[in-house]
C-alpha cells in the first residue's frame, strides 16, 4: 500500500472524500481492502499512472475516466491513422487557458482540458486534413502558432494537398518540412500575395534582428486556381536553407533581405 498511499498523499484533493485526514490513510486502506471500497481507489489510482488511449479527439472529450494528472493518447485527430496521433497532459483548466481545440482541448468535463505534449509539431494533430478539398488555413495556422511560441519545427503529412487561403507567419528559427505536401492557394487573404511570412509579418520589416539557423524544405507550391499575382515564401533571414521546392503557375521565393519582392529569387 505504500505507492499508493504516496499517491493519495499527493493528490488529496482527489482522495480527501475517502479518508478522515492524512494520519489514517494507510489504516484506512487496510479498512478499505476488507469492505470492497478500495475499488474505487484503485480505479483512482490506475486512472492517474495509465496512459489511456482513445481512437480520436472527440471520444477523448466525452470520456468520463479522465482525471487531473491523467495521461491520454489519441491514435488520430479525426480518425486512427490520418496523421494527428498525439500525446495529452489531462489537467484543471486555469484562468491563461486559451482553448484552441488543439493544443487545448476543452473536455465535457468543464473543469478539465487536455494539453499537448510533443517535441515537434505536425500540422495533422491541429486538425489539418490535406485531402485538397478542404481549407485547412485556420488548422496550418493554429500549428504554426504554437511552433512559433514553443519554439519548435513543424512538419506537414506526407505527400498531401493542403488548400489554404490566408498567409503564415513563421518566426526566424523555426525549421518547415513539408514532406513532399502540396501548398494550393484559392482566393482569400493574403500578405502582400504571400503565402508563408518568415521572420517578417508584412513582407517590409524585420521581426528580429539575429537570424536564427531554420530549413524551408520538400514542398510544392500550386497555383492550380490561378490566384493572380500569387507568391510562395518571402523571407528576411540569411541563416536559412531552402531544398526540395517547387512551384506551378506562380512565382517562387521573395527575400527583402537581399532584394525586397524578386521573383524567382531561389
Amino acid at each position: 500500500f505504500k505507492d499508493l498511499g504516496n499517491l493519495i498523499d499527493n493528490n488529496w484533493d482527489l482522495f480527501s472524500p475517502y479518508f478522515p485526514n492524512r494520519e489514517f490513510i494507510i489504516p484506512k486502506l487496510n479498512e478499505m481492502a476488507e469492505s470492497g471500497q478500495l475499488e474505487d481507489i484503485i480505479s483512482h489510482f490506475l486512472k492517474l499512472n495509465c496512459i489511456i488511449t482513445f481512437k480520436n479527439v472527440e471520444d477523448m472529450k466525452n470520456a468520463t475516466n479522465l482525471l487531473n494528472g491523467s495521461i491520454a493518447i489519441t491514435l488520430g485527430f479525426y480518425e486512427i491513422n490520418d496523421g494527428g496521433k498525439s500525446l495529452y497532459l489531462i489537467r484543471n483548466k486555469t484562468n491563461n487557458d486559451v482553448v484552441d481545440n488543439a493544443s487545448i482541448i476543452a473536455l465535457n468535463n468543464q473543469n478539465l482540458i487536455a494539453e499537448l505534449i510533443t517535441n515537434e509539431v505536425n500540422v495533422a494533430q491541429f486538425g489539418a486534413k490535406g485531402d485538397g478539398i478542404t481549407d485547412d488555413s485556420d488548422f496550418i495556422e493554429k500549428a504554426i502558432n504554437y511552433a512559433n511560441d514553443k519554439e519548435l519545427n513543424v512538419k506537414f503529412m506526407n505527400r498531401k494537398e493542403y488548400i489554404v487561403s490566408k498567409s503564415f507567419y513563421v518566426k526566424s528559427g523555426i525549421s518547415i518540412d513539408g514532406q513532399f505536401s502540396t501548398i494550393i492557394p484559392k482566393a482569400g487573404s493574403y500578405i502582400n500575395n504571400f503565402i508563408f511570412l518568415i521572420n517578417t509579418k508584412n513582407a517590409s520589416t524585420i521581426v528580429d534582428n539575429i537570424s536564427k539557423k531554420q530549413e524551408f524544405k520538400n514542398l510544392t507550391f500550386n497555383n492550380s486556381n490561378r490566384i493572380e499575382n500569387i507568391k510562395g515564401i518571402c523571407f528576411s533571414t540569411a541563416n536559412i536553407i531552402f531544398s526540395n521546392l517547387s512551384t506551378t503557375f506562380m512565382y517562387r521565393i521573395s527575400s527583402f533581405f537581399i532584394i525586397l519582392f524578386r521573383p524567382n529569387y531561389f
